[in-house]
């Protein structure tokens, strides 16, 4: 898979989750019982969002700083599936959650397999 495909995929993963993490924070604001606990996800999802951003762009301009930040954010990704496969995360989510991790989790291990022809 070319570096410029997965800086494609993750620029587009990273846009992705922006809109979804402020619409989460849009909700949240919204509500009249303010819980922490969706607020909090979605600043982490928010994080998340402009690491993946950030580093799918350097990669795609082919810039050293472009494939540490890939196999960062590859690395949180198969840490957070992980986490999510063994804690049970499949028994309190939606299917469509479940297809969203497992396409993460096979972006990841993409990126950690083609990390040489990231750079250069």
């Amino acid at each position: 898979m070319p570096a410029r495909l997965i800086g494609t995929v993750w620029s587009v993963v990273g846009v992705l989750l922006l809109i979804w993490s402020g619409s989460g924070l849009y909700r949240w604001s919204q509500t009249v019982e303010r819980f922490s606990g969706p607020r909090n996800a979605s600043l982490i999802f928010l994080a998340f969002a402009v690491i993946a951003l950030a580093g799918g762009l350097l990669a795609v301009l082919r810039l050293q700083a472009g494939r540490v930040v890939v196999m960062v954010a590859s690395w949180l990704t198969l840490a957070y599936s992980t986490a999510y496969f063994l804690m049970g995360g499949v028994d309190d989510t939606s299917k469509s959650y479940l297809l969203c991790v497992l396409a993460a989790a096979v972006l990841a291990v993409t990126s950690l397999l083609q990390r040489r022809r990231l750079a250069v």
